[in-house]
């Protein structure tokens, strides 16, 4: 199974491939897939309205299956210019082991929103970050949040774009506690660029 982020090819940051066997469970209507119906329900309420949909749910006629993942193969852009990627192998006890982040799925509404209206922000965080003049920046576009913090994809003019990363002062688990630590890095930053 192949896996990377929706939206721009891009803007992607990582992409996984899940190697393992493929178990069918039976149909969304049998009781031995009640736990993988009730989670995706959950999951789908714990979304924006605006970012729901059809497809979220299990369906009574739905094939369910489960993914027994004997080896996870992640890679990593390292260089936005020279396009040079970084692969990490994850084991099967590892990535059993392994935990959703807790903003995976609020994230994606998350990052086009603070695109879409609070761009100002992203510019100075990335300003603050680099140390570059806002004259010298062509573009800043925010690509992901997790529970430790973002990514930012920022280009000077004449140069290839780069990615940054601004880590969380603490570990962010909802929508709530991330407007309010996005909000809080607003304002630092913007006093400490203002003039004195």
């Amino acid at each position: 199974l192949y896996i990377h982020p929706s939206g721009e090819a891009t803007d992607c940051i990582a992409r996984v491939t899940l190697m393992g066997r493929a178990v069918h469970l039976g149909r969304g209507e049998d009781e031995e897939t009640s736990g993988v119906r009730d989670g995706f329900a959950q999951i789908a309420s714990s979304l924006p309205p605006g970012e729901r949909s059809f497809e979220d749910l299990v369906h009574d006629h739905d094939e369910v299956f489960r993914l027994e993942v004997d080896k996870a193969y992640v890679r990593r852009l390292a260089c936005v210019i020279t396009q040079q990627k970084e692969v990490e192998v994850v084991d099967e006890e590892s990535f059993r082991q392994a935990e959703t982040d807790p903003l995976a799925f609020v994230s994606p509404f998350m990052v086009k929103k603070w695109n879409a209206e609070h761009l100002e922000d992203i510019v100075r965080f990335t300003t603050y970050l680099t140390g570059i003049t806002l004259e010298e920046l062509e573009s800043a576009k925010l690509l992901w949040i997790d529970s430790l913090g973002l990514y930012i994809r920022y280009q000077k003019f004449g140069e290839f774009p780069k990615d940054v990363r601004m880590g969380f002062p603490q570990r962010v688990t909802d929508e709530k506690a991330l407007v309010s630590v996005l909000t809080m890095l607003g304002q630092v930053t913007w006093e400490s660029q203002k003039p004195a």
